[in-house]
C-alpha cells in the first residue's frame, strides 16, 4: 500500500508538471509514440518507440529546455537506443519550435550512432513542419522529412492540415513528393503547466 501511495503522488507531481504526449500513424506502416515531460528547471525526459516494417526502436532520452529567444525554443536532447530486433545505439537530437509573424515551424532532427546490432547509424529529420492559422483552430502549411541510412536517402514533402482544440491538435499530412508517398495522421496532447 506504501508503494502504491508513493506512486500516485510521483504521478500526480508528474501530471502537475508540462507533459507532451505524441501517437502518429501512416500508410507506410510507421507508427511513433512519444511522452515527453518537461520539470519546472527546464530539465526534459524523452521516451518514444517508433516502429517501421523490420524495426521497432525504443529510446529514452535526457535534455534541457532552452529559450534564446521568446519565439523560439530549442531542446537538445541525448537519447539510448534499443531495438527489438537486438540493435543497440546512441542518439544526438535537436527538438525546435519557433513562432514568428503568426508562422509556426516544428522540427526534430537526430543522429544515431550503432553501437551493437546490424542496423546501420542513420540521420533523421522527423519532421519539419511549417504551418500558418486560418482562424482560431485551423493551421495549414507543409511538412518536410528525410530518412538517410548508409547511401540511401528518403525525403518526403507535402501539405499539412492541423486542426487545435483544448488538449493539443490534430495533424493530418499527405507527403506526396519523394520516392515513398505517405499519408499521416498524428494527435497531441499537452497537460499540466
Amino acid at each position: 500500500m506504501k508503494t502504491l501511495a508513493v506512486m500516485l503522488a510521483l504521478a500526480s507531481s508528474l501530471v502537475a508538471q508540462s507533459n507532451f504526449v505524441e501517437l502518429r500513424g501512416a500508410s507506410t506502416q510507421y507508427r511513433y509514440s512519444d511522452w515527453m515531460y518537461s520539470s519546472p528547471r527546464n530539465l526534459v525526459i524523452d521516451v518514444c518507440y517508433i516502429g517501421t516494417p523490420g524495426a521497432n526502436e525504443f529510446d529514452a532520452g535526457l535534455g534541457y529546455q532552452l529559450k534564446p529567444l521568446p519565439s523560439l525554443t530549442l531542446f537538445p536532447l541525448v537519447y539510448t537506443t534499443i531495438t527489438k530486433e537486438g540493435d543497440r545505439g546512441a542518439k544526438l537530437a535537436l527538438l525546435a519550435s519557433l513562432e514568428v509573424s503568426g508562422w509556426k515551424a516544428n522540427a526534430y532532427l537526430a543522429q544515431n550512432w550503432a553501437i551493437a546490432g546490424n542496423s546501420p547509424s542513420y540521420l533523421v529529420l522527423d519532421t519539419l513542419d511549417i504551418t500558418h492559422p486560418l482562424g482560431k483552430r485551423l493551421e495549414v502549411g507543409g511538412s518536410l522529412g528525410f530518412f538517410h541510412q548508409t547511401q540511401t536517402w528518403n525525403p518526403q514533402l507535402g501539405p499539412l492540415v492541423k486542426l487545435n482544440d483544448q488538449f493539443g491538435s490534430w495533424v493530418v499530412s499527405w507527403r506526396m513528393i519523394g520516392p515513398q508517398k505517405e499519408f499521416r495522421v498524428g494527435r497531441t496532447l499537452a497537460f499540466g503547466k
